[in-house]
């Protein structure tokens, strides 16, 4: 594995703390008082679980060839054209960020989470992780029970291994709903799940009621 410079990787750590934008500006807001430890045991498991019966890969982070030792802060999810866009081909941004060859997905981490965009034809998913608790409305994430998901009509919000979730779907054209209840759904089920040691399988962990 290629070793960079301390000086290099100390400066990539700082824009990876202070460079990544928050979907919190346009829904509700992360709570930066209300955190919750990371559960990477059930991250594990569910990693464990799922490879017996679907595909078990890595996606190469950004930072494993420039600094020798990034992990991601949280459990990473995103939708499986994201990983199979970066899978594909991939380039490390000077902002922090790893953007598809294609330049249909690209995700950014820092200190709390992650940041990850994709698009489709007709929309633009966007998505966060955080080990801060997202509020909306007034209610806090932090109050519902763990490993829960709620899905509204253009996004969608989710609690796993501890750690909050913000999906929210962007229209390409117009304010009309672009994106169907099942096509949503799929959309969701279709998530793929990468541990701290850079396993992942595709699987939505959390089960629906």
């Amino acid at each position: 594995m290629l070793k960079v410079p301390t000086f290099l990787a100390q400066c990539f750590a700082a824009v990876l703390m202070f460079a990544v934008p928050s979907l919190s500006q346009e829904a509700g807001a992360f709570r930066p008082d209300a955190r919750s430890p990371v559960q990477w045991d059930e991250a594990n498991e569910a990693v464990a679980q799922a490879s017996q019966s679907a595909f078990a890969e890595a996606l190469p982070f950004p930072s494993d060839a420039m600094t020798g030792g990034f992990e991601p802060a949280v459990p990473l999810m995103i939708p499986v054209k994201m990983f199979s866009d970066l899978k594909a081909g991939s380039s490390f941004g000077s902002e922090g960020a790893l953007t598809s060859n294609n330049s249909q997905s690209d995700i950014s981490f820092n200190g709390d989470g992650y940041t990850a965009t994709v698009r489709y034809p007709d929309y633009t998913v966007l998505i966060e992780g955080s080990v801060q608790s997202f509020s909306r409305g007034g209610i806090s994430r932090s109050e519902a029970k763990p490993d829960k998901i709620k899905i509204n009509d253009m996004d969608a919000t989710f609690t796993y291994a501890g750690v909050d979730y913000l999906l929210i779907v962007e229209c390409k054209v117009g304010d009309a709903k672009c994106i169907s209840e099942a096509e949503m759904n799929k959309l969701i089920d279709d998530f793929v799940l990468c541990n701290r040691q850079n396993q992942c399988v595709k699987t939505f962990p959390i089960k629906r009621d």
